[in-house]
């Protein structure tokens, strides 16, 4: 019987400990504007470049 009750007693904190764990961080990006259509964004694990054209946007991605 007490090996019963220490058996649910640690199950039932484990099962807390993980549902009130911590949660996903937020992943916050930077914007910078290097010329007039040229953009940098960092933060996320990498840099991207964006150069902006009429015909569209080329983006430049070293996220791997």
């Amino acid at each position: 019987m007490k090996r019963t009750l220490a058996l649910v007693v640690l199950i039932a904190a484990g099962v807390v400990a993980i549902v009130t764990g911590p949660g996903a961080q937020e992943n916050v990006a930077e914007i910078a504007q290097v010329k007039d259509n040229l953009y940098v964004i960092t933060g996320g694990g990498g840099n991207t470049a964006a150069f902006v054209t009429e015909n569209g946007v080329v983006v430049v991605d070293t996220k791997v």
